[in-house]
């Protein structure tokens, strides 16, 4: 029996997927969190809390979990809500995949006498080989949707160059039960089940489309858009605009089952945000945020340190056939290039652009299987050009998959996907994959917090310039609570004053970069002992409505001398700059109204130097 190129193709992708995966994942000394760590400690969370202690409301016995597993040097994954009520940052869709796995393990540890914690080997290692499955099970998917529409040789091209140029095989392989892995199956499944449901619509798969669709939001919400596909799909080829809209009036049943079966599915999500936070739709992210007036556009695809491109540059042929796509007017032209197009501007409008530490971009890797199709539009276009452009065009697409394989290799020898990756050492180390001839100096600190930073501020080794970049003596300030005291002016609280007057400026004029920190110093003074203040330095958006970093420095006068001037000064590390709009603000919080006067504000500014 002959085999097709196309399954030679992705069975190669499997074979190469299982011996990294089970080469990283040796199961018997991997740390237990393995399957459970930094994110997924927060997606998991619903499960344990649910079947194993019953506390989903107070997470009493689940957030234990945290000091036992150690996921994570804090506990993000969970934060306050205004009730006071814990709340999992992440929605509960990804719990819902993992689910299956879950309850068979913890069902036969029950029966076999070996009930174990709910983040114990096995259940970590059933978690991960559930989702390894639904890794390969995209790949047969998006081999069936490309057969439709290209032949088997562009398809087989197109899947593993697009699977093995980007950093889809590096979360398929080694980080198969996190999001972004089975995301990309549901985006796929999606798809399928569109194409399926013009080809004959049915209530079955009305419903399925509609839960389907609502499912993949409450895994992650960056999936909002993914309705577009479905909505546009054969706009520009089979439909004008406004033939479709008539074409979905006329199946406002199909319509309104889609909608029924997606509140169905979002109903716990909703309910759980209720119980905790008092309303049904909630914003549970704790820091971040987003800016849709002002998307990271070029550090997110271009940038040094995640640039989806710069990191994967397959990517840019998948882009090039995203445009091609559209003059060529295929059924799923206008579809994907509208979803595409509000993906990028989506995921690029948060704050936190390039998505914490991560290989490549991973904020685009559920994406990865729908532009592997307008890569096989560039691939098909390309094999039809004359011999002097097919060689050209062939030749890129194997010198930018052969990248993507150097990043794996550049991962396992401990080169590739560093969290404080800077651009400089990017670029430094682009094709290296010798470790011993990496220059390591250039990577910026490892955030490790505020004490870590003051020792290497004050060690031996210090790789730091520093600067004073605001100084506040109120030597030349003309307010009411300006006030000679002794020789000098100062700042004077008292009972009329809670906040004193924040002084801010650009977060972007200090050009702060990861491992950057600051050192603020202030002096304080009460005539008698009083209650405590506080001094606050925090960075928000430019509209200041969230802020990304908050500190409140005490102001210790009650264990003052009174009369007499005493000193504080502390070490801060400054977290990344999410835009250049961002703002600094500082000033003094008076909660209990005491008398007490400030002086000598200094702000100094520790710029990594290596």
């Amino acid at each position: 029996m002959k085999i097709s190129f196309s399954n030679l193709s992705i069975i190669a992708i499997i074979i190469l997927i299982c011996l990294q995966h089970f080469r990283y994942n040796t199961w018997d000394n991997q740390p237990q969190a393995d399957s459970f760590h930094w994110d997924n400690f927060g997606y998991y969370l619903y499960l344990p809390a649910i079947f194993e202690n019953q506390d989903l409301e107070t997470l009493e016995n689940t957030k234990k979990y945290f000091e036992e597993v150690k996921p994570s040097y804090s506990f993000y994954q969970v934060k306050q809500t205004e009730l006071g009520k814990p709340v999992i940052v992440y929605p509960m869709g990804l719990a819902i995949v993992y689910a299956p796995p879950y309850l068979v393990t913890k069902a036969f540890l029950e029966l076999t006498g070996k009930e174990s914690s709910s983040f114990a080997r096995p259940y970590h290692f059933t978690i991960s080989m559930w989702c390894l499955l639904l890794v390969f099970a995209s790949l047969f998917l998006l081999q069936k949707i490309l057969r439709r529409y290209f032949s088997d040789k562009v398809t087989a091209i197109a899947i593993f160059a697009m699977f093995m140029g980007s950093n889809s095989f590096f979360y398929g392989a080694y980080f198969p039960q996190i999001v972004h892995p089975v995301l990309f199956f549901i985006y796929l499944l999606f798809i399928e089940l569109t194409i399926r449901w013009h080809e004959k619509q049915s209530k079955i798969l009305s419903s399925a489309l509609g839960a389907l669709y609502c499912f993949s939001v409450i895994i992650r919400p960056s999936s909002i858009f993914l309705v577009s596909i479905l909505v546009l799909w054969g706009v520009g080829k089979e439909f004008s605009v406004l033939e479709k809209i008539l074409f979905w009036l006329k199946r406002f049943k199909h319509v309104l089952l889609m909608v029924l079966a997606a509140i169905l599915v979002c109903i716990p999500q909703l309910l759980y945000w209720k119980m905790q936070s008092g309303n049904y739709l909630y914003f549970s992210y704790a820091v971040d945020w987003f800016d849709f007036t002002d998307p990271n556009i070029w550090k997110g695809i271009f940038g040094g340190r995640t640039g989806w491109a710069f990191h994967h540059p397959i990517i840019l042929l998948g882009l090039i056939g995203l445009f091609w796509s559209v003059f060529k007017r295929k059924q799923f032209s206008i579809a994907i290039f509208i979803f595409s197009i509000l993906q990028i501007w989506f995921i690029l409008s948060w704050s936190n652009y390039w998505y914490g530490g991560g290989f490549g971009h991973r904020g685009f890797t559920e994406f990865q299987g729908v532009l592997a199709i307008m890569f096989a539009v560039f691939v098909a276009q390309t094999i039809q050009q004359n011999k002097l452009f097919k060689t050209l065009g062939i030749a890129i697409v194997v010198v930018f998959t052969l990248v993507g394989l150097i990043r794996i290799v550049q991962y396992d020898n401990f080169i590739w996907g560093k969290p404080n990756m800077s651009s400089e050492y990017a670029k430094e180390n682009y094709f290296q994959i010798n470790p011993k001839a990496v220059d390591y100096s250039t990577l910026y600190p490892a955030s490790r917090g505020d004490e870590a930073f003051k020792s290497r501020v004050n060690g031996i080794n210090n790789v730091f310039n520093s600067e004073i970049i605001y100084l506040q003596d109120f030597e030349h300030l003309k307010a009411r609570n300006i006030i000679s005291e002794g020789s000098n002016k100062a700042l004077k609280m008292d009972e009329t004053l809670e906040f004193s007057k924040a002084n801010k400026f650009p977060y972007n004029s200090m050009n702060p970069k990861p491992g950057d920190g600051v050192k603020i110093s202030f002096a304080f003074k009460a005539n008698s002992s009083t209650k405590n203040a506080f001094l606050i330095f925090e960075i928000m958006d430019r509209k200041q409505k969230t802020r990304y970093h908050y500190t409140a420095i005490p102001i210790e006068l009650e264990n003052s001398t009174p009369s007499q001037w005493s000193n504080k000064a502390i070490y801060k590390e400054l977290p990344d700059i999410r835009f250049d709009t961002d703002i600094v603000s500082i000033y003094v919080y008076n909660p209990n109204k005491s008398t007490f006067f400030v002086d000598n504000l200094e702000i100094r500014h520790y710029k990594f130097a290596p």
